[in-house]
């Protein structure tokens, strides 16, 4: 008999792979770090902290999820949904709050470009986040249900 694997997808692709949204994200947490001194706004200490820390957050959490891809043949299929779909959710509020950061620590009325930037790039965020949040939800779902289907079929049997 032929060896099966599960392919489930979702919107945006399987649920194993390391697709386009994790590289747009951690080229979001790369430019974060980058753009003080890419934009000339570095010696505002607020803004160099947040935005190197946001980034730092952003490629973190990219470096994660690429880490648990590399690995994911070895994790059982079940398991390797739920942290892409755990760090999907957490990417909602680090996005939040690079929009946010320039109100909160008060230097959004210092250089224009500056909180530009971090709107762009935390609204980006938080949409490339709800986008993989909820394709790993739907795959998620899915494999509930095939699974739910095998154990019907093997009550069945038995």
């Amino acid at each position: 008999m032929a060896n099966k694997t599960n392919k489930t997808k979702g919107i945006i692709g399987s649920h194993h792979d390391f697709g386009l949204a994790d590289w747009l994200v951690l080229i979001a947490g790369v430019w974060l770090i980058v753009s003080p001194f890419a934009l000339s706004y570095n010696d505002i200490p607020a803004a160099l902290a947040a935005e190197l820390t946001l980034g730092v957050v952003l490629v973190s959490l990219s470096a994660f999820v690429a880490i648990r891809h590399a690995i994911g043949s070895v994790l059982p299929e079940y398991q390797r949904t739920g942290g892409d779909l755990s760090v999907g959710t957490m990417l909602i509020p680090a996005g939040a709050i690079t929009v946010l950061s320039p109100f909160i620590f008060q230097y959004s009325p210092l250089i224009g470009n500056l909180v530009i930037n971090e709107i762009v790039i935390g609204s980006f965020v938080i949409m490339i986040s709800v986008i993989v949040t909820v394709n790993h939800a739907l795959i998620a779902t899915e494999m509930a249900r095939e699974e739910e289907g095998k154990t019907e079929k093997l009550h069945r049997a038995a």
